[in-house]
């Protein structure tokens, strides 16, 4: 089984120890601001295509397909 790994990172220290929200194939997923990073990692996807979205601010970045092997 495959990882998704998601790094955003933030342009200002406005958003410290914020929370962005980010879904993988609809499945949300709350990542902590530090250091102006956001880091999330998703174990156990299967093989094949997945979308990864950052759901929260929306609009910020269009989703993104992604493969796992």
């Amino acid at each position: 089984r495959g990882k998704i790994k998601l790094i955003a990172l933030v342009a200002t220290w406005d958003d410290e120890g914020g929370v962005l929200t980010a879904t993988v194939d609809g499945t949300p997923h709350e990542m902590t601001i530090e250091n102006r990073k956001a880091k999330l990692v998703v174990s156990g996807q299967s093989p094949g295509a997945h979308t990864v979205t950052l759901a929260d601010p929306p609009g910020c970045r269009a989703p993104v397909v992604v493969s796992c092997e």
